[in-house]
Order: structure tokens, then sequence, then C-alpha cells
């Protein structure tokens, strides 16, 4: 999925940019409409084409925000157009869909295609489809291509550019041609466009990393599966082993056998697991798309882009993983004596002895998880955080085998008095096989650590993302051309509708909100700016730890401003300083006058008063406006009234409601792990069933000489149900410490990715659910090796070698 993503902004970036070798931008805004006659006297420049980009909202009752892209200049030379029918649009009014645009619309040739803008519902004509090439590639073909006329009038640019793409000359260095350029454009920022798709997918670092830990750990919980029926296939096979060395065969030989098997069962299981891995990535895709276009960028195609590499390089990892899981016992086994390999159990192979230096090794492997969380702190990335994970997990796998067998001589008493014989029998069975009961416990328990650590970083963001919105979001209506926070590049209205709002009988008071993305220390920001004194009678900003209350109203009219609390986290901005950000105009200094908390974006915000904003960034355009009600009696009447308004295409939000979508948001956002962990929780309890089968296998003659000497089928089958659940408490218990490790190291991955300090809350009914969960499926997984052992002939039985 996070490949798929990866791969699809490329591609959006590659066809908007052509056979361009630089991409320029403005820092801040947009370019001013000399910009590219100036990059065309550039030396080194062989072609430039300008564009306006943005969305057209489109649709009938399923409305839907259409990128398009409008190009001026040596646009044949820069970006290639193939049409499947009709031609460029070449008069105003006209616009070229792409293939998926014109399917999902249902327009062809001719029609009419009626779009909100800026300036208003506008009717335009569809002169052509565009061919799945060039830039009918961009968006999976959901994409527009406008006159650049068209789009001017429309957005209100007055030549005003997004981008100018340029061809080099042939053997002009282009790290030459881009200083020329930048020193030639006051305010731009040219880069290849590579770079620029990199800077986006940092964007979606956040959502992307979360996800990569997660299936990592779940991976880790499936290592342990491979490793334990990897072990016990080798362990059953001791006797076997034995009779070959005695016959003359070579010791690698043996290893080589085992390592050949594994491998072909790796492979198919690998090859299977890949197919399934695309089958779930095909389900979710759309789900993680539709959070990255919530929050990140508007034009993003749900495509499943298949690294070829990618899968062949996780089969070999899968075909590795089965060949190392097998290769400690086949040595233990092959450099086993014959006459001791054909005489003693067959559990031996996987049986380790309980030793202090196991807990030793867990405490190492704490202290590195530790000194990885010191590390990630300072880090722009989740790489220390996801080796703290790892080495938690290793330390759990440590520790499982003592652990382990100390919870069983602990309980083992109370148990034998509460279920008698069968509870002691079980007891010893897990004494006897401490390596092969102790991997099983150690897979359950890494499920159980990313169940109840994700859930308890879930409800952490949660809470304080809900508490956060209830006390700052107060607004009576929201009206915008799309939902809110349905685009991370929203379709603007004109200004002038707010004051038709303002004049609907019953409104008391509306806000013109307008969020645009800025270049600051390398990273893209957030500058948000509203009518300040409207702003602070519909919300009540929370300021941030250590910051000294400010009468916020005071920075209308002065070059001043509040920030995020992420934002300051990550820059290093405190108040009464100063920050420089990019304009049209040049950069210009803001003094930072209030820290607030706010959790809109990950990238951090700058909030500033609206005419401060349009002084400087030159752009009218609004979001959303934010409606306040005299009476809030009258809100079904006022609502009545905004829907009329721009023919009925505006979308009404009471504030109930938008605070619900922002909800479903959230949790949307989480739902792929859900999955995750489910995964990973279905793999340990099939760990269970896997070595209670085979501990089933191994104890047939002893289950014979039970049954022979009076042993109820009942006490047989309460004897192996016990056992597992032993295991899957056990596993459960070791689950919950793990896992209030793992929050912990998720909010710190969080707080140094994101700048976002989210407070520590262990979700205890997940852990208690949870823990019930996983002892009761270890309990049902072993319902059937019970039953078979409890109906085992005992002739059958006391006769099994």
């Amino acid at each position: 999925m996070n490949g798929s993503s990866s791969s699809t902004i490329d591609e959006l970036v590659s066809a908007y940019a052509g056979r361009a070798d630089i991409t320029v931008r403005a820092a801040a805004g947009t370019l001013a409409p000399d910009a590219l006659d100036a990059v065309r006297r550039v030396d080194g420049v062989r072609s430039a084409a300008g564009s306006i980009q943005g969305a057209l909202l489109v649709g009938g009752t399923e409305r839907a925000a259409l990128p398009f892209i409008a190009g001026t200049g040596d646009e044949d030379a820069v970006r290639e157009h193939v049409f499947e029918t009709g031609r460029a649009p070449l008069r105003s009014g006209e616009v070229a869909l792409g293939r998926e645009a014109s399917r999902r619309l249902g327009l062809r040739v001719g029609a009419a295609l009626l779009a909100l803008t800026p300036s208003g519902t506008r009717t335009l004509t569809v002169s052509g489809v565009l061919a799945d090439a060039g830039v009918g590639r961009a968006n999976g073909g959901f994409l527009a291509v406008l006159d650049f006329a068209t789009a001017d009038a429309l957005y209100a640019r007055a030549g005003r550019l997004d981008a100018v793409d340029v061809v080099t000359a042939p053997g002009a260095p282009a790290a030459a041609v881009m200083e020329r350029i930048e020193r030639a454009v006051p305010g731009a920022i040219a880069g290849t466009p590579e770079s620029r798709g990199g800077q986006t997918k940092r964007l979606v670092a956040s959502l992307q990393s979360l996800l990569q830990v997660v299936s990592a750990l779940s991976l880790f919980v499936g290592t342990f599966l491979v490793f334990n029926t990897m072990s016990i296939a080798v362990a059953q096979r001791k006797r076997e082993f034995g009779v070959l060395r005695a016959l003359g065969a070579r010791r690698r030989e043996l290893v080589a056998v085992v390592a050949a098997e594994a491998a072909v069962l790796g492979l198919a299981a690998s090859v299977a697991g890949g197919v399934l891995g695309l089958t779930l990535a095909q389900a979710l895709l759309g789900a993680v798309n539709r959070q990255i276009r919530l929050n990140f960028i508007a034009g993003l195609a749900d495509q499943l882009v298949v690294p070829w590499d990618r899968f062949a390089a996780l089969v070999a990892f899968g075909v590795i993983a089965a060949v190392a899981g097998a290769l400690g016992p086949a040595l233990a086994a092959a450099s086993a004596p014959p006459a001791e390999a054909m005489t003693t159990p067959r559990h031996t192979a996987v049986a380790r002895p309980l030793r202090l230096r196991l807990l030793l090794v867990a405490g190492g492997f704490v202290i590195l998880a530790g000194i990885a969380v010191a590390a990630q702190r300072g880090a722009a990335d989740t790489g220390p955080g996801s080796a703290a994970a790892l080495a938690l997990m290793l330390a759990i796998a440590m520790a499982a085998a003592p652990l382990l067998a100390l919870g069983v001589r602990l309980v083992g008493p109370l148990l034998d008095r509460a279920l008698g014989l069968p509870a002691r029998l079980a007891r010893d069975s897990v004494l006897r096989a401490p390596g092969r009961a102790a991997v099983t416990a150690a897979a359950l328990a890494a499920a159980v650590t990313m169940v109840v650590g994700m859930a308890s970083f879930i409800e952490s963001d949660r809470r304080t993302i809900f508490g956060w919105l209830d006390q700052a979001v107060n607004a009576d209506l929201f009206v915008s051309a799309a939902p809110l926070g349905g685009s991370s590049a929203p379709v603007s209205l004109a200004p002038a509708l707010g004051t038709e709002i303002e004049r609907i009988p019953g409104v008391r008071l509306v806000d013109r909100f307008r969020q645009t993305r800025v270049d600051y220390e390398g990273s893209l920001v957030a500058v948000s700016s509203t009518d300040v004194n409207v702003y602070l009678s519909r919300a009540r900003p929370l300021f941030a730890p250590g910051t000294e209350p400010y009468d916020l109203a005071k920075i209308i009219g002065r070059d001043e401003a509040f920030v995020s609390d992420n934002f300051a986290r990550k820059h290093d901005v405190r108040q009464g300083g100063e920050i420089g950000l990019p304009t049209p105009a040049g950069p210009v200094r803001f003094r930072v006058v209030a820290v607030i908390v706010d959790y809109t974006t990950d990238q951090g915000l700058v909030f500033m008063d609206r005419g401060t904003y349009v002084r400087h960034f030159r752009d009218e355009s609004v979001d959303s406006f934010a409606v306040m009600l005299e009476d809030r009696s009258r809100e079904a009447e006022v609502r009545r009234a905004l829907e009329a308004l721009q023919g009925g295409v505006l979308f009404i939000q009471s504030n109930a409601e938008f605070k619900a979508s922002i909800r479903a948001i959230v949790d949307d956002f989480f739902a792929t792990t859900y999955v995750m962990e489910a995964i990973a929780l279905v793999v340990g309890v099939l760990g269970v069933a896997n070595t209670m089968i085979v501990a089933v296998l191994e104890r047939r003659r002893e289950i014979g000489v039970l049954r022979a000497v009076g042993a109820l089928r009942r006490q047989v089958r309460r004897t192996i149900l016990i056992e597992a659940g032993m295991i899957g408490a056990a596993g459960a218990l070791l689950g919950l410490a793990g896992g209030a490790a793992l929050a912990g190291i998720t909010m710190v991955i969080t707080e140094s990715t994101t700048g976002w300090v989210l407070p520590y809350l262990y979700e205890w009914g997940t852990a208690a659910s949870v823990t019930l969960l996983a002892t009761a499926a270890a309990i049902a997984a072993a319902w059937w090796p019970a039953r078979s052992a409890a109906r085992l002939a005992v002739a059958e039985a006391l006769a099994y070698e």
C-alpha cells in the first residue's frame, strides 16, 4: 500500500512535469505573470511552460474534486497531450477530460460539464478525452485539462502561475540553471520534479511510517510461527536423522536436506502470502489513499502499483526466514550422535535449558530499546523507533521461556488444587518442553503487545484530538465547496460570497478561512488566515504549556502570528521570537505572540489575521466560511437559505456534522492498523494450535499409558486444554507489559515526527479483553488436538514410537 501511494505520487508529478528537467514554484503563493518570460530568458533554458493547477468541483450528488492543469508557453515542448477522442481545449469554456474522469462522470466529447469554481458555477464543454499517456496518466486518468485563459478567468489569477516547467538546453547543467532561475525570479524555488515528489511524499510520511511499523511487527509475529514449526518438524524426525547418520549420511547432507525442504515450503508459502498480500492491499488501498487525499494530496488515484522487485525481495525474505528457522534445529539434530538421536525423546531437540542468561539477554534488549527511544526523540524519521520496537519484541522472545517456567511453577499448585490431576500433567508437559511452549507463548505475546500497544496509542490520539475539537471548534454552520477536510487542495470560493451569507436573516457573524502551504526550513507548513475577531468569538484557543496568555486580537493589522505547538516544537520557535515566511513579495518576518495547542496538520500551522495574509500573500480566496447564528433555533431556516446559494452546489455542515466527519476521518485513519493487528493475533493463535497438535503427536505413547491405567477421556482432554490455556495466558500477560512499552515507543515516534505530544493512556479495557480473548482462543485452538488425544485407541497409542 505504501509503495502504491508513493508510486502514484511520482506518477502525478511526472505526468504534470512531462519532459521537464526543472520545476519552478513560488516559495509561497503563486509566481508573478512575468515569471515565465523571465525563466525563458535564463541561459541554459531550452523550453518553458507555465501552468495553473487546481481543482474543479464536479459531479451530481456524489461530488468530487477533479484536479486540473492549464498550461501556457511552450506547452507542446514540455508536456505530452495524447487524445483518445476529440482535441485539446482551444477556446474559452472548453475542457478536456482524462479517460477515468470521462468514465466516472459519464461525459463524452461535446457534453456539458457543470463545475463549481471561485467565480461560481460554470458550464464547460468537453472538447476531448485524453488517452492513458502523457498528461493523461496523472491521477489514474481522473483529471482535466483547461484552456489557460479559461482557468485564469475562473480563478481570477491575473496571469499568476502555480509552476513553470523547464526543459534545459543540451549540455546545460541542471544545478547551474536552477541557480540562475532563482536569481532571475524573486521568491522562486527551482528543483527537479523528483525532488518535488519527494517533498510531497514527506507530507504523508507520518501515515506511512505508522503502517510500516505495524506491518513490520505483524511480520515479526509470523517469524515466531515459522521458527516453531520448523523446529518441531526437525525434532519429529530426530530418530530418522539418527538412522541416516548411522548408515553413513554426513552432517552437512542432513542440514542441506532440511534447508532445501524449508526453502521449498518457504517459497510456496511466501508466494501464496504475497498474492494474499496484494489482495489485502487492493482491499485497503482505497481507505489509505482516502486518508492521503483528506489530509495531504487531492490528486491521488486508487491505483495498486505492484513493485515486482519488492515482491520478489519479500518472497526471497520468506524463503530465508524459513531456512533460518530450520537451520538451528537441523544443526542440533545432525550434530547429535546417532545412538543418542535414535533413543532420546523427540522433543529434546526443541527444548532449551532455562538459564538466567536468557533474562540477561532480554535485559540487554530492553536497554537497547531505551537507547533507541532516546535517539528517536531527536530523529526526523522512524528508524530509531522501529529499532526500539524490534528490540522490545526480541526482549519478549528471550524472556518468554524463563518467565513461562516461573509462572507455571508459581500458579501450578493452585491449579492442581482447583483442577486436579489434569492440571499437574499439563504443568509437567510445559516444563518438559519449555522451548516449544515458550516460542508459542512469545508469538502470542508479540501479537498481544501489538494489539494493546496500538490500542493505547490510538485511544490517546483519539481522546486528545476529540477533546481539542470540542474545545476549539464552535461555529454553528460551515459553508464550503467540498466537505471540510475532503481535499488538501480545496475548491476555493470568492470572498464576496461571505457578504451574501452575512445578509441572510439570522446570521450573526461570518468568518473567512483560508489555508495554504509554504516552504519553511525545507518542509511544507500550513499558513492559515482567519478574521481574528470573528475567530475568537467562535473558538477558544488553548495556549500550550509554558505560553503566557495573550490577547490575540492585538495581531490584527500587524505582522504578528500565533503558531501551533507542534510547529514550535519542530522548528524550535518560542513565544516572543520571530519566524521568516516566504511571500510573493519576498521573505517577511512575523513575531510569534503565542503558541497554541492544535491538531490540524502534523506539519505545523501558522495563524494570522486575514487582512495581514491578504496584504502579504496577495490571495483573497476563501476555503470555507464559518457561520455564527443569532439564535440556534433558526438553524434549519438559515441552512435552507445557505443551500440556495451558488445554485445549490455548496456543502453545508452543522457543527455536529462537521465534528462527526472529523471523528470519522480519525477512526478511518486507524482502520488499516486494526486489520494488521487481527492478522497478528490470528497468527499467534495458530501457533498455539500448531504446538498442541505436535504435543499430542509426541505424547501418544504417554497418553496410551494414562488411558491404560484408568485415565478418563475427559481427563486427557482437559490436560491438553489446560496446557494450551497456560501458554495462552502466559503469552497474553507478557504481551500486556510489552503493550505498555510499545505504546510509549509509538508516542515518542509521534512526537518526533509530528511534534504532537500525546498524554500516555494505557487502554485497560482492551488489555483485559485481549487477555481473555487470547486465553480463550488458545484453548479453542487446542480443542481439536485435545479431542484427538482423548479418542486415541489405547493399543495403538502404546505401540507408537
